[in-house]
């Protein structure tokens, strides 16, 4: 299951390369900020979830332009 999944969002990924090279940029530039922050979110929590928030929110984003 877990596997499929990483091949759906493999070929997602290589989808936006295609159609939308800046978007993967932007997507790889918070996916590296966010990974950094990981360690700042064990601290504190508060923090942890507004950026969760976040990511929903520019996941949502990322989806949208997909889809138009």
């Amino acid at each position: 299951m877990m596997h499929r999944r990483k091949f759906m969002l493999a070929s997602l990924m290589r989808e936006i390369s295609i159609h939308h090279p800046v978007l993967l940029i932007l997507v790889m530039i918070f996916g590296t900020h966010h990974h950094l922050r990981m360690s700042v979110m064990m601290l504190n929590q508060g923090y942890l979830d507004s950026m969760t928030t976040t990511t929903r929110l520019s996941w949502n984003l990322v989806a949208s332009a997909l889809i138009k």
